[in-house]
């Protein structure tokens, strides 16, 4: 999880005030004039964020508390197992299909 804290009327940010553990790493960045941040390389790094992933933006009081979505590299194998039924789902597929999109 990065934090950012934004001053009132949330121009300028200010890394001084998070409250940090000793592990943790705060980097100042600059928003850009099309409101943009780059992650520092450290936080990427340690979180896995790659380009094109995407984050979950929360603002928390004055806090932006951006967090990971989790990573599904096979989706169809992850859903595998998921539905339960008695049914083969082939055949399911198949009855549907032919009653036109309709449940029997």
């Amino acid at each position: 999880m990065v934090c950012v804290h934004t001053r009132p009327g949330g121009q300028t940010l200010n890394s001084k005030a998070c409250k940090v553990n000793k592990d943790d790493k705060v980097a100042k960045v600059k928003v850009s004039s099309k409101h943009q941040i780059t992650l520092p390389k450290s936080a990427r790094e340690a979180l896995g964020i790659e380009a094109g992933d995407e984050l979950y933006v929360v603002r928390e009081g004055d806090k932006l508390v951006f967090k990971t979505l989790p990573k599904i590299k096979e989706p169809t194998k992850a859903l595998y197992g998921s539905a339960k039924s008695k049914k083969d789902a082939v055949r399911a597929i198949r009855e549907f299909r032919i009653s036109g999109g309709r449940a029997p």
